[in-house]
């Protein structure tokens, strides 16, 4: 074994679709993934996301995943989620580089216009730490609501509250 020269890696984001069941050493698979993903670049992130592929695949065909495109590139996405009467965001994620640019707020506008014939109600769960996201939602019409495990609170917007936006 001959060591190499240190190599620079760009920043990256990458994303695990997890099945949401358990599986044996399926923890040392994830941890093992974000330790070469940390190892590649400290500044790399790792994203796990809950649905399987065919509840991904249904909201692909259902157009409940929107998404911003920059060059060609996928720098933005919200996934969204519908029961009965009421929407949610399952989850929005910018990549860094791409916040503060307004892409998330074009994101919920467009996910708004989609689902304001038929929701009585939008929820959304906001990380406490989350500021932007918070004024964000708030500026949506979002009044914050219910804390769960000191972390989240859940932003509730009920239909015709700001329904313009």
């Amino acid at each position: 074994f001959v060591p190499g020269e240190a190599v620079a890696h760009e920043k990256m984001n990458v994303g695990v679709i997890l099945s949401g069941g358990q599986a044996p050493g399926g923890h040392n698979v994830i941890t093992g993934l974000f330790d070469a993903v940390k190892k590649l670049n400290p500044e790399n992130r790792l994203y796990g996301f809950i649905p399987t592929q065919e509840e991904l695949k249904e909201s692909l065909e259902e157009g409940r995943v929107f998404v911003a495109n920059e060059g060609g590139r996928v720098v933005a996405a919200l996934h969204a989620g519908f029961e009965k009467t009421v929407a949610t965001i399952r989850q929005l994620v910018v990549e860094e580089g791409f916040r503060g640019k307004g892409i998330a707020s074009a994101l919920i506008e467009t996910y708004h216009e989609q689902y304001k014939a038929k929701a009585s109600s939008f929820r959304h769960w906001v990380d406490l730490n989350n500021m932007s996201a918070i004024n964000m939602y708030k500026h949506f019409g979002y009044e914050l609501s219910l804390r769960r495990a000191n972390e989240y609170v859940l932003a509730v917007k009920q239909k015709g509250e700001n329904n313009e936006r």
